[in-house]
């Protein structure tokens, strides 16, 4: 919904019902707006097979789909350069790009740095810690202050850096949730970005997007939204038992920055399913 349309409703609607009825709508009006500026985009990785091919019909199949960024997951042997034209062609931004933590670290930062600032990406999220950075906790403690250091590194290129919550993240370890001590030791410019469907995998009983939300506010900028069904796990969002309109409303709530729409499950057409998903998604956040 465009600013200057959602006005020339509001008129028409005074006119035709009055002053009173339409003061009650300013609310909901403004809570949609704000919405519509939070970007809806894409993991590449779930069209990885397809993008080699023929990225370019692959990206503008997206942008026809309604998505607006992209997240990258590797390159796929393409130089930076020309995945800034393809993007460009396409109408698509790039906002997030998964990459190893080992390419943070030392000289390989500034071929990460260099690279991301080729296709215009200011946050450079880490899927994965492992096992090894993160237990004992004495261990963890030190990855932390390492964290940190990479955050403060990346500030001069206008950089963030930020974490994905693999299911890892909310398993038990050392008598806590890596993500909870992960959020608790970092400042709030190390990004957090919580996997709705991963995280569901972790504990028996699943994991309450909704609470991660309220014990951490501000800190999820980005999410990846993906469904979770117990019983049916080929299901669209929507069609999953995730408490959807909850989870828009907190997150809007706290200002998140972009959703990012991830699906993998294997014997589906890739653009199919992100179709299906896209449209899922928009019945609890509209366009």
């Amino acid at each position: 919904m465009s600013r200057s349309n959602s006005s020339v409703s509001r008129r028409h609607f005074l006119r035709v019902t009055g002053g009173a009825a339409a003061i009650a709508t300013v609310a909901p009006v403004r809570e949609l707006l704000a919405q519509a500026r939070t970007p809806v985009g894409v993991q590449l990785y779930c069209v990885r097979r397809e993008l080699p091919g023929d990225p370019a019909m692959v990206l503008g199949e997206l942008k026809k789909i309604g998505f607006q960024v992209v997240e990258f997951a590797g390159f796929l042997n393409r130089p930076p350069a020309e995945w800034k034209k393809l993007l460009d062609g396409s109408g698509l931004t790039a906002e997030g790009h998964h990459v190893s933590y080992d390419s943070l670290i030392g000289d390989a930062l500034k071929k990460t740095v260099d690279d991301n600032a080729v296709i215009g990406n200011k946050q450079l999220i880490v899927p994965s810690l492992g096992a090894a950075r993160v237990s004992p906790r004495a261990t963890f403690i030190r990855t932390i202050d390492e964290i940190k250091q990479i955050s403060e590194a990346l500030k001069p290129a206008g950089m963030r850096l930020g974490f994905h919550s693999e299911a890892d993240f909310f398993k038990d370890v050392d008598g806590g949730r890596p993500w909870d001590v992960l959020a608790d030791n970092t400042p709030p410019d190390v990004v957090l970005q919580l996997d709705t469907g991963n995280v569901q995998t972790a504990r028996p009983e699943g994991v309450d997007v909704v609470g991660v939300f309220k014990r951490n506010p501000g800190r999820i900028k980005t999410m990846h939204v993906k469904p979770f069904s117990s019983s049916k796990p080929a299901a669209f969002i929507g069609d999953d038992q995730l408490p959807w309109a909850d989870i828009i409303k907190e997150s809007q709530t706290q200002k998140i920055d972009y959703y990012i729409i991830e699906y993998e499950v294997p014997g589906i057409p890739p653009l199919e399913a992100l179709k299906g998903n896209y449209a899922g998604l928009r019945k609890f956040y509209p366009a």
